[in-house]
């Protein structure tokens, strides 16, 4: 059996959390219309429209979505409260 690195170990946890293709298009999708948006309007928007493009993108590129993985981790799927 392959033995996982130091890193591999540290990191295995994010294994769950890894996007499928047709996710990653969807945030790529999302993040270049929300940027030609911003372009579109001579770049003269308030800061904070700039952070979810920023996010989606990355969340594109790397295969990971960090607002999706604290929100299972602050909300814990399983556990209801119903």
């Amino acid at each position: 059996m392959h033995e996982l690195s130091p890193i591999g170990k540290s990191l295995a946890w994010l294994k769950p959390h890894k996007l499928e293709p047709h996710q990653r298009l969807f945030f790529l999708v999302s993040g270049i219309f929300l940027f030609t948006g911003i372009m579109l309007s001579d770049w003269m928007v308030h800061w904070m429209l700039y952070i979810p493009p920023i996010f989606f993108l990355g969340a594109a590129l790397n295969g990971y979505c960090s607002m999706m993985i604290i929100t299972r981790l602050v909300l814990k799927p399983g556990n209801n409260s119903e």
